[in-house]
């Protein structure tokens, strides 16, 4: 593990570090991915809300913690970003599955869903 994100990034984590906000959330014990193959490696990242707050070392998310913290132990696991893909191409969807269901707007789409929601049996 390289000396850490204080040194080779001082001014982004010295920056959350000197503000004095506590993480909501902590990984720590993993291999961050940062998607930056020149950048420095992280084994923790911390989380504040919904907004990743900082990577770096074990040691310097754990200081971002407080009494209140959630920590995870990633065991060595790797983290990556989690992309969240909801989309999907309506207008290629009969090739897909063979089928036109005809249904042009989100309202249609939502209808059809509650409707057969209702007659399948729990």
């Amino acid at each position: 593990m390289p000396a850490g994100f204080a040194a080779a990034l001082p001014s982004a984590y010295a920056a959350v570090a000197s503000t004095g906000v506590r993480a909501d959330m902590i990984v720590t014990g993993g291999r961050v991915w940062i998607i930056d193959p020149a950048g420095p490696r992280a084994s923790a990242l911390a989380v504040r809300g919904d907004r990743l707050l900082a990577v770096g070392t074990d040691e310097e998310i754990e200081s971002l913690a407080g009494p209140d913290t959630e920590r995870v132990n990633a065991a060595g696991r790797t983290v990556v970003p989690g992309f969240i893909d909801a989309h999907c191409h309506p207008l290629g969807s009969d090739e897909a599955v063979g089928v036109n269901v005809n249904l042009p707007t989100i309202a249609d789409v939502r209808e059809a869903l509650a409707r057969e929601a209702a007659e399948t049996p729990h």
